[in-house]
């Protein structure tokens, strides 16, 4: 023999662990809405597309391309083409313009069938999806969309319906015209009787649309290589758009380079026959000189002085052809421009002093010096303008851009999309957490009699509590109807002997026995404030213990309504409480032997109008002085007291009465006005039972108490 015992803790930590408890108690319901949440997931996975992903490398090359800025990188920011400006012209309507032009994609064609289940039965049964390939021609100005359907006919025809107009039939392969618009179908793989929408684009509107599915990205910090990727349900569509949109992006930058290129070499080709003509006349001018005043030989003083003068006007002409370049690129305020500015005035400050120090020697030498300087300078001009211009000739003629296509576009082998593994989870998740709050609400907003303690704070002597009998749940769950479960089952007491609930009856037929000695007869009324609360089960049950225990005991079923003890107790209802009331039978006549020995048994009968009146009879009065006298114990099972006036009237008669409350359904409010309907009609309770009640954890903590008695097992 074992008993355990013990005591909960206070404060918040119970409040915690009473609500672990509390959805221990729903398992099974948290573990049910889980499991129909899964299913919701694998539902949703099933009728979602897979989504597909193809992606390829492109490389922005920043030290490729030939302009007259060369060398002049100590001047100039990182010019070359940044990743974030190239993922932009990318974006741009330029590239996704061509690639949507080209590929037709500002036409849907979409066979039209029945939602999300049509398109998971094509999938799971791999039939071939049915196709439409045409040329759909609208004004190239469109603004709005334009949609229209489409149903195949025999023998390559179609039939057109516009959204604002008239049919229209065609055939394959030949235009058809309506409205402002031109359809040309080049192939069809459908049945007849197939119907498509047609869904004609703005172009802003397609180039939106391929944006969505459209990624670019840098990978890593500073390479210049760029991944792009594009999402869609078609494997092979994705990659041909994508391989579309690079190469027509490679193409715009060779285009632009060949631009940029030529605008060079149209400067260049300007430039030179000013300069040609500049270098012509400083020869001219020199050799004049020279002429008039014979043969004059600079000194190496002067010679030194003519190289730094030339290297300077170099410059100077430099900063010049630079200047044209960089006015194209920036504002006059940008950082570059003001580092030319400032290099331009320190060689005019360097040109300047050159010339104070040729000042000072004597006039000949002076304008020798000055008339080869510009003599030389204007030829090395020349000389470099014809070298820039067969070098930009010739990058002109192989010009390549700074755009290499690394890796062309390739499907991944499997879908990006719908990842089934994280949405089975979530859903799991969602049930988990969806199951766990019911829970909680339930517990919450349960406002039944979870306790004897709630009973005995009423002033009522608690006699039993019956616990809920597991094992015939499980025998006859499968059942709908509880009265017809219970019929199956017969008395509990009497089948089930072992069971915690027999055990609890016998324990109340024990402490009744002395309450039923003090009482005025031995009539016993068993009710209870509403329907549902088991009142018939203790009713058929305690009176198969007294039977059992050697007594003659009858059991009435004064419910004329709706009784059922015939059906728990496998007896016939041919006539019974009803007739005799109506004075259309005897008791002798009525009155049925159970299936246990020593019980008897009076059926409801066939009831009727005038219930209470029959109840209020004197024909009543004497059945129940006649049975009264007969046997050792009348239990009479009554309707509930809150649903009729029938316990109320019973009850005068009778010596003792049980009011029946079940575990979790049965409120404190219902159970206080039954009692104060008794009370105001002079019926005195002596006692309450507590039927179908269940170990809660939470209410097991709270209370912290619980006891086991038992035998020790034998071998």
């Amino acid at each position: 023999m074992e008993q355990k015992s013990g005591q909960g803790g206070k404060g918040e930590e119970v409040d915690l662990i009473r609500l672990l408890f509390s959805l221990l108690d729903h398992k099974a319901m948290i573990l049910g809405i889980m499991l129909a949440t899964f299913l919701a997931g694998v539902l949703w996975v099933l009728v979602q597309t897979p989504v597909w992903q193809a992606s390829a490398l492109v490389q922005v090359d920043k030290s490729s391309g030939v302009n007259l800025l060369a060398g002049f990188s100590e001047l100039l920011p990182d010019s070359g083409p940044q990743s974030s400006t190239e993922a932009e012209i990318i974006r741009s309507r330029m590239v996704l313009g061509k690639t949507v032009t080209e590929l037709g994609l500002d036409t849907m064609v979409t066979p039209d069938a029945f939602p999300l289940v049509g398109a998971m039965a094509s999938r799971l049964f791999q039939s071939a999806p049915e196709k439409l390939e045409l040329l759909w021609c609208t004004p190239k100005d469109l603004l709005e969309e334009r949609v229209a359907k489409l149903e195949v006919l025999d023998g390559g025809g179609y039939r057109v319906t516009p959204s604002q107009g008239e049919p229209l039939q065609g055939m394959q392969g030949k235009p058809l015209r309506f409205a402002d618009m031109r359809l040309t179908v080049k192939a069809m793989d459908a049945a007849p009787g197939t119907i498509f929408t047609l869904r004609k684009l703005p172009l802003q509107t397609a180039i939106e649309r391929v944006l969505q599915n459209f990624n670019v990205q840098e990978q890593g910090k500073g390479t210049g290589i760029l991944k792009l990727t594009y999402r869609g349900s078609d494997p092979a569509y994705i990659r041909d758009v994508l391989n579309s949109l690079v190469h027509n992006y490679q193409r715009q930058h060779i285009a632009w380079r060949s631009e940029e290129v030529g605008r060079s070499l149209l400067f260049v080709d300007e430039q030179l026959p000013k300069v040609q003509e500049k270098l012509n006349q400083a020869e001219e001018r020199l050799n004049h000189f020279r002429s008039q005043n014979d043969s004059v030989d600079l000194s190496l003083e002067a010679k030194s002085m003519l190289d730094s003068m030339v290297t300077v006007e170099t410059g100077l002409n430099d900063l010049a052809f630079k200047e044209a370049e960089l006015s194209k690129l920036y504002t006059h305020e940008h950082p570059a421009y003001q580092a030319l500015v400032e290099k331009r005035r320190r060689l005019t400050e360097e040109r300047r002093k050159l010339n104070q120090r040729v000042s000072s020697m004597p006039g000949t030498q002076q304008e020798v010096l000055r008339l080869t300087r510009d003599m030389e300078s204007a030829q090395l001009i020349y000389t470099q303008l014809l070298n820039k211009q067969q070098e930009l000739r010739i990058n002109k003629a192989s010009i390549v851009g700074y755009v290499r296509i690394i890796d062309l576009a390739a499907t991944e082998s499997r879908p990006v999309a719908p990842r089934k593994a994280l949405i089975l989870a979530l859903f799991l998740i969602l049930g988990a957490v969806l199951g766990c709050g019911v829970a909680l609400l339930k517990s919450a907003f349960r406002n039944g009699l979870h306790n004897v303690r709630e009973l005995e704070s009423m002033d009522l002597l608690v006699y039993a509590s019956i616990p809920w009998c597991q094992t015939l749940t499980r025998t006859l769950g499968f059942l709908r109807r509880r009265r017809y479960m219970l019929a199956l089952a017969g008395p509990l007491a009497l089948n089930q002997p072992d069971s915690l609930a027999a055990e609890s009856f016998r324990s109340l037929r024990t402490s009744l026995h002395f309450a039923l000695i003090e009482a005025r007869n031995n009539i016993l009324m068993v009710t209870g404030p509403t329907p549902e609360l088991g009142k018939t089960f203790v009713s058929v049950n305690l009176a198969t213990v007294f039977a059992l225990g050697g007594q003659r005991v009858l059991l009435i079923d004064c419910d004329l309504r709706r009784g059922d003890v015939h059906q728990q107790l496998g007896c016939g209802n041919v006539s019974g409480l009803g007739e005799i009331l109506r004075g259309e039978t005897s008791a002798s006549q009525t009155i049925l032997q159970s299936v246990v020995p020593g019980l008897c048994v009076l059926t409801c009968g066939k009831g009727g109008n005038g219930v209470q009146e029959w109840l209020m009879s004197e024909r009543f009065s004497a059945l129940l002085a006649e049975v009264s006298a007969q046997y050792d114990l009348v239990i009479l099972d009554t309707p509930p007291v809150l649903a009729v006036y029938d316990a109320l009237i019973i009850g005068r008669h009778v010596g003792s009465t049980l009011m029946v409350a079940r575990f979790e359904i049965t409120t404190r409010a219902e159970l206080e006005t039954s009692l104060r309907r008794l009370e105001q009609n002079n019926i005195e309770v002596n006692g309450a039972i507590l039927n179908a009640t269940r170990l809660r954890r939470g209410e097991f903590y709270e209370y912290g108490l619980y006891h086991h008695y038992a035998y020790d097992s034998k071998p």
